[in-house]
């Protein structure tokens, strides 16, 4: 039977931590996930290598350890675009957010 997956709530519970702390691992690498649409998840799977202290650490040898993409079948070239793009969307929502207020309310924006 396919375990459903975590929450950053649901997986703080189980590991004693709050829900952000789930989010920074989740945000730098540590520990695998994927979106589905805004919500963040976990898969079992990604919390059973975690917690058995497979998954890459920060300061571990990216060399000797596979990336988080690996679980996904993700070459390094399609995880750097997938990376990128989510990058640009995160610069376009702010831009779009900067540039929505009106002039006199956004210092970066000039009148």
């Amino acid at each position: 039977m396919i375990e459903p997956p975590f929450s950053p709530e649901t997986l703080g519970e189980r590991w004693h931590c709050t829900p952000r702390h789930v989010q920074k691992l989740c945000r730098s690498g540590a520990l695998p996930c994927f979106h589905v649409g805004k919500l963040l998840r976990i898969s079992a799977a990604a919390v059973e290598a975690y917690e058995a202290g497979e998954c890459q650490s920060q300061n571990a040898d990216s060399s000797d350890i596979a990336g988080p993409g690996a679980s996904l079948g993700l070459s390094e070239a399609e995880l750097a675009a997938v990376r990128s793009a989510q990058r640009t969307g995160q610069r376009q929502k702010r831009l779009t957010k900067a540039f929505s207020q009106p002039a006199g309310d956004n210092p970066d924006r000039a009148a």
